[in-house]
């Protein structure tokens, strides 16, 4: 079953730090722009599903003073965010009328239909095809406008912890040896480990990987709840951060950023959240509770989402006064057959190795029984 959604300080706050510290940061001490995205593959045409679906939503009425960001996390091992898969997937809704900034995270393993790549998890999207891939994916399944982005290398992460001078965190006895994998997966020869369990303080290297462990403990659940650790602590650490430490956070992290934001943009942005007053979080998940179904497709842990309960609903939380009841989304009824047939598939070849097994342990214990039954031969009896 799939999670109910976090309400407070969840693994999206910390977009809502970068948001604020580049955005803010930038019009105040005039970093320069940001370097754009480049895909360096071939772009993927626009399709007629495309074209039909997109031309049916043009009259849904959406309210014009809302933003929506794309946030994307990569793990560039270049350096220069080709061949990268997205680790998360965030879309920040910026909604001055109500002050409010709304995030919508966007489950990695959700299979859609990529634009012309045919069916995939979500993440292969931005490997496939860069952002703009990615944009059309959201926008083909879900009916998300995106109005800008911005994407933040692992290793942008990491130096945000250490300039922050690390985290304390205590660590279980069963984390270390995961924790040390993602390390030098992402560091290679520069990898710092951890050499033992207990409480202790974390470099950007180590605080990173222990946000990204989940196959030991409570898979993806415990690991929601380190990120969640990790996000607080970072938080806690920033709101205290004197302005004047700002340039140093944003010279780290700015060979790290890719986004399409210009200066007036920045500024433009930066006086929006400054004139929002107290500012609140909101946060939405796709997909929903009972609006996705976890299963298998070609060997591949996914989740498929019931795409019409699943835009409704999310259209509903960016625009709640605005009448969404026409929405209309492609039909994902074939992906949804293919993982039922091929689940029935695995549980027919499950249960026929189950049947082989039985028949094979019942005749040993045939055997078994014969060969106790057999009396012993006496010396006397070979007379």
């Amino acid at each position: 079953m799939i999670r109910k959604k976090e309400r407070k300080r969840s693994k999206n706050i910390m977009w809502i730090i970068i948001i604020l510290t580049l955005v803010i940061g930038a019009s105040l001490f005039a970093i320069k722009p940001f370097k754009e995205d480049k895909f360096n593959g071939e772009e993927s045409k626009i399709t007629k599903e495309e074209l039909v679906v997109n031309k049916l939503n043009d009259n849904i009425e959406v309210e014009k003073d809302c933003k929506n960001i794309l946030l994307l996390g990569v793990d560039s091992r270049k350096n220069d965010f080709s061949d990268s898969r997205t680790d998360s997937i965030i879309i920040a809704t910026v909604d001055p009328n109500r002050n409010t900034v709304k995030l919508t995270s966007v489950m990695r393993d959700t299979m859609v239909e990529v634009p012309g790549k045919g069916y995939n998890k979500i993440n292969a999207a931005y490997s496939l095809g860069g952002v703009e891939l990615l944009k059309r994916a959201l926008k083909y399944n879900f009916n998300v406008n995106i109005d800008t982005y911005m994407i933040i290398d692992f290793k942008g992460f990491q130096e945000v912890i250490d300039v922050l001078g690390g985290i304390e965190v205590e660590i279980k006895n069963y984390e270390v040896k995961e924790i040390n994998k993602y390390i030098k997966e992402v560091n290679g020869n520069k990898a710092t480990l951890i050499n033992s369990s207990g409480m202790q303080k974390l470099n950007g290297q180590q605080a990173l990987s222990y946000s990204r462990i989940r196959k030991v403990g409570n898979g993806d659940f415990e690991r929601m709840d380190r990120q969640k650790r990790v996000i607080g602590l970072v938080l806690d650490k920033v709101t205290k951060m004197n302005v004047s430490e700002y340039p140093t956070l944003l010279s780290k992290m700015y060979p790290f950023i890719r986004s399409d934001m210009q200066s007036g943009y920045i500024l433009k942005m930066a006086n929006t959240i400054y004139m929002m007053q107290g500012i609140q979080l909101k946060n939405f998940r796709i997909p929903l509770d009972n609006t996705g179904i976890m299963t298998f497709v070609d060997s591949q842990w996914v989740v498929i989402p019931k795409l019409k309960q699943t835009t409704k609903e999310l259209m509903k939380f960016m625009y709640p006064d605005k009448d969404l009841s026409n929405i209309r989304v492609p039909d994902n009824w074939y992906i949804i057959n293919k993982a039922t047939e091929q689940k029935r598939k695995l549980e027919e070849e499950k249960k026929s190795e189950n049947e082989v097994l039985n028949q094979s342990q019942s005749a040993q214990d045939n055997k078994e029984i014969k060969t106790k039954n057999i009396p012993e031969l006496s010396e006397d009896g070979l007379d």
